[in-house]
């Protein structure tokens, strides 16, 4: 169900987000009761989806439209006072189609086997698009309320095939039905004559010319025409290109798809569904690269990531993800859940919405229409109001070092796995927004006080270009050691610089003791006689203030970046959580290293189980997943918080002052 339509307006705080439910998946006979739609009105769902088939179309002949099924939903939802939302598809042709046109399909690089659905390189997708939203037009025209603007991949979503359909128990034996053997498969699906052809011409374009390609990438082609695919992520420029291209063509292609649907229903909401179940680049799912493109389509984007995973682990990927970039580029963000979910875990889905600024919220009709989940509705549902969540820190995706990484480790493929846990960890003492190096190029950093990097030894010279401008600002980057960081190209130099390291990094088995100076600082970082670490650097950049240790071997220290700092601590991933506490200092004590600095309120600092969230006007939402009372002491007021609930406070003047 969704959590936002045309009547609400993203930008504004404090209004009640509408919701919206499903009356139909895929099947006809999944429809609603009128009572069931009644109770769910009386929840607050106001609007109501109807898919379209999600792999097919309603022209059952050339020219011959059976909107028998939709119509009965569009009734029912008329009958019911509430609006209609639709989702719309159009990537795969009938059989009927396929025999009377001209169809190419996509095709995977291992097997070069064709997925049902179109080459999105070919014009005809397209065109396709276009007969299927003219002909929905027709039929319904100002009628709908929110569309749901279907791309490709198995479900509609802007993705290629994931194989979810072909394997999934439930899906499998329709997918046999309806296309016997047809190939789904997670894969590089870019294998037709019109897929290399764009490569080949991108490509050179990029460039500016053969010669300057072959330059890049350390290749011999002669002509274009010899331009084949990269076979390993070892030729690190010439893949990258590759990945890029092939996320970016999927980016074009929803674009394509968007505004074909903007030209026939102008009235009509739109959204893109962002789906899938990792960040697997074969996926072709760009995350950053979506939100940029909706900002500027004036379209919004709903992610299927809702409960995904339990809350931390949820905020840490793909979820926190996909808002952080529809926060920074200006485009309403919805929430979806996956499948069911549970009284409890619709309070953390209310949580983690209003944490992203959402501005929609979709549920699946069974979901709300089960009696302890009506009732958390009942309790938590007032909470769904359109905030905006406040919050000075980033932390750092690694996009290059993941797209490099895409043929390794099979977890590692799905989503860098440190950083996963890191963030999980660390949203429990403070709130995050998760920036890349797209969003970091577009000036994303300029939001933020504090960027922390968890994972990744290879970043674009360009990014690590903008974090050193961002330091000279202000700015204070903070990091653990990741590895022989280096450029693209192989060039250490300027992570070397940010974090002022000039020695090498030893092996000690050591606490270290705090320096006098900073023991204000470091609160959270000492552990009874010192700082724990694993390791210490020889030597650090001249003018870099040594926090822990000494300058022979330093543990923890602070490069001066002009008006902002680099800090590092030595440690490796081993010593993570000496690195977490020192971030707590970081976001919460900063002003106590340099007075310049500002500190993020304590609202949720400690190791509790507690989660909260800052909005604008100094309101601010606490999260117990528990199943204990929870007692928090907030600047010396108290607040109790039961198990498995949410809980408002404000932040009246400062930090001192609390009402809950």
């Amino acid at each position: 169900m969704l959590l936002a339509t045309s009547t609400i307006d993203a930008k504004r705080t404090g209004h009640p987000a509408e919701k919206m439910t499903a009356i139909e998946m895929t099947s006809a006979s999944l429809i609603l009761s009128a009572e069931e739609m009644q109770r769910l009105r009386a929840l607050g769902f106001s609007v109501f989806q109807t898919d379209l088939d999600q792999m097919g179309t309603n022209e059952i002949g050339d020219g011959v439209w059976d909107w028998q099924v939709t119509d009965t939903h569009h009734r029912a939802c008329t009958a019911a006072g509430a609006k209609w939302s639709l989702a719309a598809h159009f990537h795969v042709p009938p059989p009927w189609f396929q025999e009377a046109y001209e169809f190419v399909p996509l095709r995977c690089m291992a097997h070069n086997a064709p997925f049902p659905g179109w080459s999105i390189w070919h014009p005809g997708a397209v065109e396709f698009k276009d007969r299927g939203y003219r002909a929905l037009a027709r039929q319904y025209g100002g009628q709908i309320s929110a569309l749901w603007v279907g791309v490709h991949g198995d479900y509609g979503e802007n993705e290629y095939p994931t194989g979810y359909r072909a394997f999934h128990a439930a899906e499998a034996k329709e997918w046999r039905d309806r296309f016997g053997d047809a190939h789904d498969h997670p894969g590089w699906w870019c294998q037709d004559e019109f897929a290399r052809a764009d490569f080949r011409r991108r490509m050179v374009d990029k460039y500016g010319s053969l010669a300057k390609l072959n330059s890049a990438w350390t290749t011999g082609f002669e002509v274009e025409t010899d331009i084949v695919y990269p076979v390993s992520e070892q030729q690190k420029r010439y893949w990258l290109d590759f990945v890029q291209w092939y996320m970016d063509s999927m980016v074009r292609f929803s674009v394509a798809t968007a505004r074909v649907a903007q030209q026939h229903l102008p009235a009509t909401r739109l959204f893109w569904l962002l789906g899938g179940p990792c960040e697997d680049p074969r996926m072709g799912q760009d995350q950053s690269g979506l939100a940029k493109a909706a900002n500027e389509l004036g379209i919004e984007i709903r992610s299927s990531h809702g409960c995904h995973l339990p809350f931390a682990e949820n905020y840490a990927t793909m979820f926190k993800r996909i808002g952080s970039a529809c926060k920074f580029y200006g485009v309403p963000f919805w929430s979806e859940p996956p499948y069911t979910v549970d009284a409890a875990g619709t309070v953390g889905r209310i949580f983690e919405a209003v944490s992203c600024g959402a501005a929609a919220y979709y549920d699946w009709a069974w979901n709300p229409l089960e009696p302890t989940v009506a009732r958390a509705y009942e309790d938590y549902g007032c909470y769904l109001t359109t905030e905006r969540p406040i919050t000075d820190v980033a932390l750092f995706y690694p996009t290059t070092y993941h797209l490099l990484n895409a043929n390794e480790d099979p977890l590692q493929v799905d989503y860098p796995q440190r950083f996963r846990e890191a963030a999980a960890t660390l949203r429990e003492v403070f709130d995050f927004d998760i920036v890349d190096e797209r969003m970091i190029a577009d000036g994303a950093l300029s939001q933020y006080r504090v960027l922390v990097f968890l994972e990744g030894d290879t970043v674009e010279a360009s990014t690590l270009e903008s974090v050193a401008e961002w330091g000279g600002t202000g700015g204070v980057a903070v990091t653990y050691d990741l590895g022989n960081v280096a450029t693209v190209d192989g060039d250490p130099a300027p992570w070397r610089e940010i974090f002022g390291i000039a020695g090498a990094l030893e092996s000690t088995e050591k606490c270290l003791p705090i320096e006098t100076a900073y023991e204000h600082f470091l609160q959270h970082s000492s552990e009874n006689e010192g700082v724990a670490t694993d390791q210490v650097c020889s030597r650090i950049a001249a003018g870099a203030r040594v926090l822990v240790g000494n300058q022979e071997a330093a543990a923890v220290w602070a490069c001066s970046t002009g008006k902002g700092w680099g800090i590092m601590f030595a440690g490796t991933w081993e010593k993570r959580q000496t690195y977490y506490d020192l971030l707590r200092d970081v976001v919460y004590r900063l002003s106590t290293f340099d007075a310049a600095k500002q500190d993020a309120p304590a609202i949720a600092c400690r190791w509790d189980g507690v989660y909260a969230t800052l909005f604008e006007g100094g309101k601010v939402l606490f999260y117990n997943p528990t199943d204990e009372t929870k007692h928090l002491d907030l600047f010396g007021a108290t607040m109790d918080l039961a198990p498995v609930s949410l809980k408002h406070a404000c932040l009246e003047s400062g930090a001192e002052h609390w009402r809950a």
